[in-house]
């Protein structure tokens, strides 16, 4: 596993705990360092970024939720299916996952299509 990838499952794993435990100041500086790792893996080489893809299946639901977001510019079809199957969850990844949903909708999230160059 390539360890932009690995670093990422352990900050999106790390956030997901630091949620449910109420620890917002935590949490919102792991999100800080998620988003910088993930742009550096969205510049990375296609390998990298088809492992990135993978974490949309991955067994961790902060992991899937994360990655899900990061996609939803590149796929929002498979994205929104699994925020959707996120959601539905009673806690308070769920919710995170319900709010991105609708933050999504209302375009007060903004990302770009992996697929497409950057500028």
């Amino acid at each position: 596993m390539n360890k932009l990838i690995s670093e990422y499952i352990d900050l999106a794993t790390e956030h997901g705990i630091s949620i449910e435990n109420g620890d917002s100041s935590k949490s919102n500086k792991i999100h800080s360092r998620i988003e910088k790792i993930t742009k550096r893996i969205s510049q990375s080489e296609p390998i990298i970024k088809n492992e990135f893809y993978g974490l949309l299946k991955h067994s961790n639901l902060s992991v899937r939720l994360w990655a899900a977001v990061e996609l939803i510019g590149t796929d929002e079809k498979k994205s929104m299916e699994i925020l959707q199957n996120i959601s539905a969850d009673k806690g308070i990844i769920g919710l995170t996952s319900q709010t991105l949903i609708d933050m999504w909708k209302k375009g007060l999230i903004i990302k770009n299509d992996w697929n497409k160059a950057s500028t």
